[in-house]
């Protein structure tokens, strides 16, 4: 009868109480013990496959009665506290053997608190501490309190990996306006270093939420280029896998900044003469970006079209009045203010466009020479003496 064994109840491993079939496992069982067993079994062939011990479990022989063999086919395996006592059997022999008859197998495994004690044994333990790179082995030994016969099973071998080292990922900038396109993030100074190029993968995923919570991976390269219209800050997380290590730790985020907006000029009047004011006046704004990171440039174009604005030489400020300094040319006159923000520059917006046209100075406002006349005469017609010229050429 195949299949597995459950313990249900402290007792003898012969004892169909003891089990959860009413019957003594199988030569081809598997046994999961979490009850205290007490084996009371003389074995000339195999007892069972495996042995799981677990939670508080205990598989002790019986003491001083008969010589007890127990012989598995795969492997013993202790954890969580679990134990295997094969304390003195005075008088008589103990015998624990273990097969290993399929490949993969390891004997006797403990861990997670598991204990193995074979008290009054001469027998020593071969232990091996698995945090560096090494090729171990691991011995199964079987013993008897009476003969002191001792069987070393065949080696087994472990590798042990070294870790991945320098999964660091950066992005630059790290810092985007609103529905932009985050550059390639790549990876950081130190080169990765993995255990094996064979068994290498990556996998990338994102998180809105400060890496509480991470998307399902995408498998992907070393490189990942975030999508364009990026409309939220965003994590990104590099997992790498090589061989049988696994690492976490490459995270870089990218900031999302809001558009700017109301970055708004005026004038109070679209004309004026050589040598007025231009009254240039910034409305509210600008808003969105990163508040406490604007940047301003000041252009200026005599026609207002793409391609021809230049920067203002040394206007960065808020605010730009033309006139402070020396008055403006006959002619058209195009202003406008480029509002920047964030990391390199991640926010870029240009204001309205206002004009400001200059006419020339009025000239040739002159009159005929003065006149003298007798009493109650008539004056000759006044007129003028050059032509008008300035303005706007209309409207005298």
């Amino acid at each position: 009868m195949s299949g597995a064994w459950y313990s249900v109840a402290d007792g003898n491993w012969s004892a169909g109480t003891t089990w959860d079939r009413g019957v003594k496992p199988t030569s081809i069982g598997l046994v999961y013990i979490t009850n205290t067993v007490t084996y009371d079994m003389l074995s000339k062939d195999v007892t069972c496959s495996t042995i799981t011990i677990s939670n508080t479990g205990i598989l002790q022989f019986e003491q001083g009665v008969s010589t007890r063999v127990l012989i598995v086919e795969g492997n013993i395996d202790i954890q969580n506290t679990g134990k295997l006592l094969m304390e003195p059997n005075t008088g008589y022999v103990s015998i624990l053997k273990i097969k290993c008859a399929v490949g993969g197998q390891y004997g006797i495994i403990v861990n997670n608190g598991g204990v193995f004690d074979v008290r009054g044994s001469s027998m020593a333990f071969w232990r091996t501490t698995l945090n560096q790179q090494a090729d171990s082995g691991q011995n199964q030994i079987v013993t008897d309190d009476v003969t002191a016969l001792e069987d070393i099973s065949k080696w087994v071998k472990i590798i042990v990996q070294p870790a991945i080292q320098y999964n660091n990922i950066v992005t630059n900038p790290d810092t985007i306006c609103f529905n932009g396109d985050p550059q390639l993030i790549v990876q950081g100074t130190n080169d990765l270093v993995v255990p094996t190029t064979k068994y290498l993968y990556y996998l990338w995923q994102t998180s809105t939420n400060h890496g509480i919570n991470w998307s399902v991976p995408d498998t992907l390269g070393k490189e990942y280029d975030p999508p364009a219209g990026l409309l939220d800050p965003t994590w990104y997380r590099r997992v790498v896998i090589s061989g049988r290590c696994i690492d976490f730790g490459g995270v870089d985020s990218i900031e999302v900044l809001p558009l700017l907006a109301d970055n708004l000029i005026s004038v109070s009047s679209d004309t004026i003469c050589f040598g007025g004011d231009t009254d240039l006046a910034t409305e509210a704004g600008p808003t969105g970006g990163l508040p406490s990171d604007y940047r301003y440039q000041w252009e200026y174009s005599i026609t207002g079209l793409d391609g021809s604005w230049n920067p203002v030489a040394g206007e960065t400020s808020a605010a730009y009045d033309p006139d402070a300094s020396v008055s403006l040319a006959v002619g058209n006159h195009y202003y406008r203010r480029k509002v920047f923000s964030g990391e390199m520059d991640a926010c870029r917006d240009s204001s309205n466009s206002v004009l400001r046209k200059v006419w020339p100075v009025l000239s040739g406002n002159t009159i005929a020479a003065d006149q003298t006349i007798g009493y109650d005469s008539i004056p000759d017609l006044l007129t003028e003496t050059a032509t008008i010229g300035g303005g706007d050429g209309s409207g005298y």
